[in-house]
């Protein structure tokens, strides 16, 4: 048995994350489980300039879609500094407008993670670096 090429297993990655996508608008998914599917891509979402601290919970106060894409208010510290935090493409792609009802009216509470990914076989690293970083929801 061949193993199968890297184009060959980027074409799979993105038939499946658009079948699985499509699939969590219809049924409905939790937010934090359309996050998951973003994160276990074989290639990672560029974060962009992220500022936030990895392994660290931000809890969400707001969110709102702005033009392309989604903005989220998380607090930066212990002196109540509100962080504004773009999401990046995939992340926000996945954010449906029933999400953001029920997280502005603390109807689901959850906390936005950056945690670092391992790459390997499942996971292609960039950089040069043994990692990537990821965003994560967590419910509080």
């Amino acid at each position: 048995m061949s193993v199968p090429t890297l184009p060959k297993r980027l074409r799979a990655d993105t038939r499946q994350f658009i079948r699985l996508s499509a699939k969590a608008f219809r049924e409905k998914w939790e937010l934090e489980d359309k996050f998951r599917l973003v994160a276990n891509r074989l290639t990672a979402e560029p974060l962009g300039f992220c500022l936030l601290r990895h392994d660290v919970e931000y809890p969400i106060l707001q969110i709102a879609r702005w033009l392309d894409g989604v903005l989220v208010n998380v607090p930066l510290d212990l002196k109540d500094v509100v962080f504004t935090c773009r999401l990046p493409t995939a992340y926000s792609e996945l954010v449906s407008l029933d999400d953001i009802f029920q997280i502005n009216f603390n109807q689901k509470r959850y906390a936005l993670v950056k945690v670092v990914h391992e790459c390997n076989w499942n996971r292609l690293n960039f950089d040069h670096k043994p990692y990537t970083w990821d965003l994560e929801l967590r419910r509080i």
